[in-house]
């Protein structure tokens, strides 16, 4: 079997929180929602995810911690989160590309069988659309939305 049978591309802010409850005074977010988090670790498990993480908060150490603490919280053990990488990556080659352009080159070296993402961003490739869930970053991932990512996971299997 492919290791990378299904990778979840997975954005956080707007999507594991929500702008509008976790806001610094900066602007910037960090915290997560534990409800979003645990309805995301339920699909991960029952899907056999793998986790590329898409948002620049996986690069920063503060962000790292708080994202342990609340998987732990929720009985998760770092060891047992199938993350395999993170972008974005063109910052450490000294090119800056679009979120979506950079899933793309991703898929393209590692292919994975298949992919969706979760973002609270708008896509940009028509080809992507339909593995594309996004998220309002008002409201984070939603019921509404885990039964769309859950519709895109069960359409692999047809």
């Amino acid at each position: 079997m492919n290791e990378l049978e299904i990778v979840l591309f997975l954005d956080v802010d707007g999507v594991l929180n929500t702008w509008s409850r976790t806001t610094r005074d900066d602007g910037s977010h960090i915290g997560l929602e534990r409800d979003f988090v645990r309805r995301l670790r339920q699909i991960v498990e029952k899907y056999s995810l793998k986790i590329v993480f898409c948002s620049t908060h996986s690069w920063h150490l503060e962000w790292q911690k708080a994202f342990i603490k609340l998987l732990q919280a929720e009985g998760v053990e770092w060891d047992n989160i199938p993350i395999v990488d993170r972008i974005p990556r063109s910052y450490i080659f000294g090119n800056q590309l679009s979120k979506t352009h950079e899933i793309d080159f991703w898929n393209k070296h590692f292919q994975p069988k298949h992919f969706v993402v979760l973002e609270d961003t708008l896509c940009g490739m028509p080809e992507m659309e339909p593995y594309w869930i996004k998220c309002d970053h008002d409201h984070g991932f939603t019921q509404e939305r885990a039964k769309a990512l859950v519709a895109v996971l069960d359409s692999f299997n047809k």
